[in-house]
């Protein structure tokens, strides 16, 4: 996981949430907080990062559906290797921690298949998981 993403993932959990309007981000929580100083020095990487994140879901959410096909025989029975698990948990973790980044809160690849291994937050009601 990139050190950005790590960043806004540490002020989430630290009750800090950066919501991307237009040329501005606004900061809501603690002022306190250790991350604060650092979201306000990466203010232009944290709006690329917004920018961009809906596409990097979409594409995500694509990569996990081949993948996950990949790890199973048309009955059911798993084929995929340990390393491919492992790849396939890696990918959908990060998937899973960008979601849960989505400001505000919105499907962002335009409406989850239902069949898919990654829903959103929106479309899951509430978790990403499998």
């Amino acid at each position: 996981m990139d050190t950005l993403t790590w960043l806004l993932l540490e002020a989430r959990r630290g009750g800090v949430t950066v919501h991307p309007s237009g040329d501005t981000l606004t900061m809501k929580g603690p002022k306190d907080h250790r991350t604060v100083a650092h979201l306000r020095e990466h203010k232009t990487a944290i709006k690329k990062f917004y920018a961009e994140l809906d596409e990097r879901l979409r594409r995500g959410q694509q990569w996990l559906v081949k993948a996950h096909a990949k790890l199973w025989d048309q009955d059911g029975w798993p084929v995929g290797t340990p390393h491919m698990v492992e790849v396939f948990n890696t990918n959908f973790d990060t998937w899973d921690a960008l979601d849960s980044l989505v400001e505000p809160r919105r499907c962002p690849v335009g409406g989850c298949d239902p069949d898919s291994p990654a829903l959103c937050r929106s479309c899951g009601k509430g978790g990403g998981a499998l």
